[in-house]
């Protein structure tokens, strides 16, 4: 990601997101398949963020990733089916 410090404690940033699928399980009552072979095991997005630090090593961010990538493998129909997240974290900063 890249930012931009509007301020000292304030900061945008934006930037490329890529994802690997590690695992994919559908889950019923009592019992789950292994499903990874339905999805595609690579993802694009973008990523658009915020932060703020309350102290100079401290603080919270929030996060939104618009995926670009249809992750169904093999889909029969025009339907494509695309990640979104929106992620909320806290932040440390190492160092000075």
């Amino acid at each position: 990601m890249f930012q931009y410090n509007a301020t000292p404690q304030f900061y945008l940033e934006a930037g490329p997101e890529f994802s690997f699928l590690l695992s994919a399980k559908d889950k019923w009552d009592g019992g789950s398949d292994d499903v990874k072979d339905e999805f595609n095991s690579f993802d694009f997005g973008i990523g658009l963020g915020m932060g703020y630090y309350f102290i100079p090593n401290f603080g919270i961010n929030a996060r939104y990733v618009a995926g670009f990538t249809d992750i169904a493998k093999d889909n029969p129909t025009s339907d494509t089916y695309k990640d979104n997240v929106f992620q909320i974290g806290l932040s440390y900063k190492f160092g000075k």
